[in-house]
């Protein structure tokens, strides 16, 4: 049975993942990969500066001479050995041997089969994510006109634009770019179904949407790769509604989501149901100038976390008439699945905005959260919230001079991303007053800051992207092309 590139992500480890101090570890099952000559062979093909390292099971260490004449094993090649329950679960599926790339804290990992997956192109790869900078070339664009921040996960990028229902998959081993899914019509069909409870209208509906020409009648909000391989991807899908004997029309949203295998084919698809029901009813009270005295929330679909059953989505308040601002100024809320399938409204996060937000309402308030929705922050503040458990939100203060000076716009800091590790956060936040790119480095443990990156490359500040690596969060990606990614370590 062949395996295809098999990649393990794991958000934070307990115990001793390595088994040693390499940073890249093969873990060798004798028994199955006694074919595996020829694809050892390429560990010659590892730069120096890549820290390597064989693991076996300990039984086999009376046989570590014979192991290294049988597999042309380089003597200097530090081998470590483990019990032969830590060392099976090194392996992939408990059996097959494996390669596996960790990050610089031994906090996160790829993982690859050794038979298959260990050829030329993946230790060009591995070379290249152990550099302290590289620069990966695809085949063909990956950044133009309306494309979203690029969705990494592992070994590849997610590429997409709510100007287009096109998904692009980069490749970052073999520079390969493929298209993962158009949101094919079946897929929208069942969309619309499930929002109007009637196929029959579903196609009315999207009959009149494509009638009307629309010009981006699906929108995708979110891309959210999961642990499991698949991927999340939540769209928001135009229709229309017509009332007062139809010489009213209201072009509208709803909003759903399908769920992919690795192959770009839908397995799900559901609706993320709006805080406010029957929107289309509520604009037209407000065309008509009826009394309308109240305050709503509307979701945020592209900042977002997915969390298999749960989403947790920003808000953004809308105010009307002379509603009270009141002490509800909440900036995120659960939504969880039911049973059909759909997500639902289930609580808000018990959290107000800040101060700072006051002459704001809900401007800048986008919830930026760590990939496993464990830490949140909010782009004007340099406060971190816990989100799991009661710890009081940790201030970073590192904001030294006032948030605004003068106009309201004239921002001095912004937050723009959070990543986590067991023991530490990494907070990447633009400064408007030195106009450089900073990233603090938190030890959660300690409750203290580590370090304070500061990043003034000029290449780096012109590049129309630029994002923390959440692999290993001492480098940063950077876009160096249209179809070039470079990856820099944090100086």
């Amino acid at each position: 049975m062949r395996h295809k590139l098999l990649l393990t992500f794991i958000i934070a480890i307990t115990g001793d993942l390595c088994y040693g101090q390499g940073n890249l570890l093969l873990s060798l099952n004798v028994d199955e990969c006694y074919t595996c000559q020829g694809n050892l062979s390429n560990i010659g093909l590892l730069d120096s500066g890549v820290r390597k390292e064989i693991v076996l099971d300990e039984v086999h260490k009376q046989d570590v001479n014979s192991i290294r004449d049988v597999f042309s094993l380089d003597n200097n090649l530090p081998i470590a050995y483990r019990s032969s329950k830590d060392f099976k679960n090194s392996l992939i599926e408990d059996n097959y041997s494996s390669v596996t790339l960790t990050n610089t804290d031994n906090t996160k990992f790829q993982r690859y089969t050794l038979k298959n997956d260990f050829n030329p192109d993946l230790v060009q790869y591995i070379n290249k994510m152990s550099a302290d900078e590289a620069s990966f070339d695809f085949n063909s664009d990956i950044f133009g006109f309306g494309t979203e921040p690029l969705v990494i996960t592992g070994n590849r990028a997610y590429i997409f634009s709510k100007f287009s229902p096109v998904i692009k998959r980069a490749n970052f081993i073999t520079g390969n770019v493929d298209t993962f899914s158009t949101l094919p019509d079946d897929a929208a069909l069942t969309a619309y179904t499930r929002y109007f409870k009637s196929e029959t209208k579903a196609k009315e509906q999207m009959q009149i949407v494509k009638a009307l020409n629309v010009k981006f009648p699906r929108e995708i909000r979110k891309i959210a790769p999961q642990k499991d391989g698949n991927v999340w991807v939540g769209v928001q899908y135009t229709y229309f509604a017509f009332l007062n004997d139809n010489k009213d029309t209201f072009q509208l949203k709803f909003e759903a989501y399908h769920e992919f295998d690795r192959t770009g084919e839908v397995l799900k698809t559901g609706l993320v149901n709006s805080i406010i029901d029957k929107q289309h009813e509520f604009y037209y009270s407000l065309l008509k100038n009826k009394a309308v005295d109240t305050n709503f929330y509307n979701t945020v679909l592209s900042d977002m976390n997915v969390m298999g059953d749960t989403l947790l989505i920003s808000l953004n308040k809308k105010k009307y008439g002379a509603g009270n601002k009141g002490n509800d100024d909440y900036f995120l809320a659960y939504y969880t699945r039911n049973a059909t399938g759909d997500y639902n409204l289930h609580h808000y996060y018990d959290k107000s905005l800040p101060g700072v937000y006051k002459d704001y309402n809900h401007y800048f308030s986008n919830s930026i959260l760590t990939a496993d929705a464990s830490y949140l922050s909010l782009p004007l503040v340099d406060t971190i919230y816990s989100i799991k458990g009661n710890t009081q939100p940790i201030a970073l203060g590192v904001f030294k001079e006032k948030q605004f000076t003068g106009s309201p716009l004239n921002y001095s800091y912004t937050v723009q991303q959070i990543e986590s590790g067991p023991t530490t956060l990494s907070v990447m936040y633009y400064d408007n007053i030195s106009k450089q790119v900073k990233v603090v480095r938190y030890d959660i443990q300690k409750k203290a800051t580590d370090a304070v990156y500061s990043v003034s490359d000029p290449a780096i500040m012109r590049a129309k992207f630029i994002q923390l690596d959440s692999f290993d969060p001492y480098y940063l990606w950077y876009l160096s092309g249209n179809s070039q990614l470079t990856r820099t370590r944090l100086k």
